[in-house]
């Protein structure tokens, strides 16, 4: 049996002589791509976090500095939820409800213009 299993083992070899030097060849190729990479993009995963701490940086700044941005939107909410209670069944009046919200959060955005991109940025 093992006569026989190096015959074919030994057939294979010239049947296919240069296979184990292409697969060689192969992954020798791959880890160079891989290490080139990891030369091109040595602080990638540095870069992902610095970006994350960053942005929630933002984020908590924008908080802290436009508490009352946080507030409009409640001030909204309560007033389009009580208009609807007042007027359970009147659509037109409650698109005017809609319309006066809207107008409110425009006039709230004139008076603190950057704050809706931080808003936005948080969001």
């Amino acid at each position: 049996m093992t006569a026989e299993t190096k015959t074919i083992e030994k057939d294979v070899k010239e049947e296919l002589p240069d296979s184990t030097d292409e697969v060689k060849n192969v992954t020798a190729e791959t880890e160079n791509i891989e290490e080139d990479l990891k030369e091109e993009l040595p602080d990638s995963t540095d870069e992902v976090k610095n970006v994350t701490t960053e942005t929630k940086t933002v984020e908590k700044d924008a908080k802290e500095e436009h508490p009352e941005v946080k507030n409009v939107t409640t001030e909204t909410e309560n007033i389009e939820e009580n208009m609807k209670e007042e007027l359970p069944d009147s659509t037109d009046e409650v698109k005017n409800v809609t319309t006066e919200t809207k107008t409110i959060e425009k006039d709230v955005k004139e008076d603190l213009p950057d704050s809706s991109d931080e808003v936005k940025n948080v969001t």
